[in-house]
C-alpha cells in the first residue's frame, strides 16, 4: 500500500527520497522481525536503514503498525502528533510505552467489558515491583490493568465516549452480550 501511495501521490518528494523510502520499507519487509543492528546484516546497510528510518515521518503523515513493530519506528519523543491505539483494553500498558514516547497526543480505544492482555506476572509480584519503584497508583498494575483503564482513570467523564452501534456480530448474537454486560445500551 505504501509504494503505491508514494509512486501515485502529488506530494513534493523527490524521486530520490521516494526511491529511498520505497527501498527502506521494502527492506524492513524483507528482514521481518530482525533486530536492527544484527551482526547478520552489513554495517553499510544498518547506516542506510538509520537514515532513512528518520526521513519517514516527514513524508509519511500516517502508519499503521503493530505494538511490536515500533522499534522500526525513530525514537523521537512528539515525532508523532496524533497516535491512535485501538483494542486498548486488550494492550497492557508496558508494550505502549515505546509508541506514547513518540506522541504529542494520543486517543485510545477500546471497550472495558473485554478481556484484558494475559499476564504472566502473578499480582503479588506486580505489587512488589509497584512498591520498589514508589508507584502507590495501582492503575499502572501490568497484572491487571490494561491501557485502555490507564487511559480512562486519566482523563474527565466527558473525555470518554461510548460507541452504542454494534455492527460486527448477528443481532441475535450480541443480544447476550447487550443484556448481560452492557445493560441493552448497544443498538
Amino acid at each position: 500500500f505504501w509504494k503505491l501511495w508514494l509512486t501515485t501521490n502529488q506530494i513534493a518528494i523527490a524521486a530520490e527520497d521516494k526511491r529511498a523510502i520505497i527501498e527502506y520499507l521494502s527492506a524492513v519487509q524483507l528482514l521481518g522481525d530482525q533486530q536492527e543492528e544484527n551482526a547478520d546484516i552489513p554495517d553499510d546497510v544498518n547506516r542506510k536503514l538509520r537514515k532513512v528510518r528518520k526521513a519517514i515521518p516527514k513524508y509519511i503523515q500516517a502508519q499503521a503498525i503493530t505494538l511490536l513493530k515500533a522499534k522500526q519506528l525513530p525514537l523521537e519523543p512528539g515525532c508523532f502528533d496524533l497516535l491512535v491505539i485501538d483494542e486498548a483494553s486488550q494492550c497492557d500498558i508496558a508494550s505502549a510505552l515505546p509508541l506514547l514516547y513518540r506522541a504529542k497526543r494520543v486517543a485510545i480505544i477500546g471497550d472495558m467489558k473485554q478481556l484484558t492482555h494475559i499476564s504472566s506476572i502473578p499480582k503479588t509480584k506486580d505489587i512488589e515491583f509497584l512498591h520498589e519503584y514508589g508507584i502507590d497508583d495501582y492503575s499502572w498494575a501490568y497484572s491487571s490493568s490494561s491501557l485502555y483503564n490507564l487511559g480512562v482513570s486519566r482523563v474527565n467523564s466527558d473525555a470518554v465516549i461510548s460507541l452504542r452501534e454494534h455492527y460486527r456480530s448477528h443481532s441475535d448474537i450480541i443480544e447476550f452480550s447487550n443484556r448481560e454486560f452492557y445493560s441493552g445500551n448497544l443498538i
